[in-house]
């Protein structure tokens, strides 16, 4: 007796949540051979979808396929797949005939939010795995791209800016050089005495050092004095013509026994002071240009003298 009120509530319930049951369990029952049920089958599905399944019919339309599929396949044994059907429908309107639980109304909604908008509550209802997510997301749409025509693009641009980018640091190099060889102080490049012949008339060289003497200009004054004082011993024959010799060279000819002692005085006031411009890049200083042509004077007199 317990057991027929059961099913009698069950079924009630069933029909009253789920009213395409009844009608789909009583089909699937006056269908006596399993090729019969497996022709009804998808039928039994569409009348149960269609009267109000009650819920998801995703299990009973899987076995309904399988049913109806190995009846076209003409498999010679349907007994399996037609109790898997008869089965999942009996299933489904078991689970629909199950009472609802029940669902929040608008105000325990309401209450919710205004729980959940509490201080305390505030920072629990942020996401800790957005950003997770949005980095795997990202990652995966890369691996997908690299193996893409979108990745040959991408490397031929890639190839295009390093190449650009190295031909604008080698030019930006160029500038920078460039700039700096203008900025810099370029030293006085006056000709050494033995690549420059000296004048002509030693009177000439010590006037040209006197006035530019006069007028400042301290590096070619000093020139000026030591081409004076070599004029006058290439004419006093003491040096050959043509100066093939250097600096110290010559002042080894000129102090030698056969040269005497005129030019062996004037060492520090001219050949040391030109050396230590020209060669040495250091700038003259106006007291030793001074002792330079004086020098220079006293060496054309003791040759004007000698002579």
């Amino acid at each position: 007796m317990i057991s027929l009120a059961a099913a009698s509530v069950l079924a009630w319930l069933t029909a009253a949540t789920a009213p395409g049951c009844p009608v789909a369990l009583a089909a699937a029952a006056a269908e006596r051979t399993d090729a019969g049920l497996a022709q009804a089958s998808l039928a039994i599905l569409g009348r149960l979808e269609r009267g109000g399944a009650g819920g998801p019919t995703l299990a009973v339309a899987r076995a309904a396929r399988l049913l109806s599929d190995a009846a076209e396949a003409g498999a010679p044994d349907l007994a399996a797949p037609a109790r898997a059907f008869r089965a999942a429908l009996a299933r489904h309107c078991e689970l629909a005939g199950l009472p609802q639980p029940p669902f929040a109304t608008a105000a325990d909604r309401a209450s919710l939010d205004r729980i959940l908008s509490r201080e305390e509550f505030r920072h629990a209802r942020t996401d800790p795995l957005a950003l997770r997510r949005l980095l795997l997301s990202a990652w995966a749409w890369l691996l997908d791209r690299l193996g893409s025509v979108e990745a040959e693009r991408w490397a031929s641009l890639g190839r295009a800016v390093f190449l650009l980018a190295a031909a604008a640091a080698v030019a930006a190099g160029a500038i920078a050089w460039v700039r700096r060889r203008r900025g810099a102080v370029p030293r006085p490049r006056v000709p050494a005495p033995a690549a420059v012949r000296p004048a002509d008339e030693p009177d000439r060289a010590l006037a040209l050092a006197e006035e530019a003497l006069r007028a400042g200009e301290l590096l070619p004054a000093l020139r000026h004095a030591l081409l004076a004082a070599l004029a006058a011993l290439e004419r006093a024959g003491r040096l050959p013509r043509g100066r093939a010799l250097t600096n110290r060279e010559i002042l080894r000819s000129v102090s030698a026994p056969q040269g005497g002692a005129i030019l062996a005085r004037e060492p520090a006031s001219l050949v040391g002071p030109f050396d230590a411009a020209v060669y040495g890049g250091r700038a003259p200083e106006p007291g030793e240009v001074r002792a330079a042509v004086e020098g220079a004077r006293r060496v054309r007199a003791l040759l004007g003298s000698a002579a």
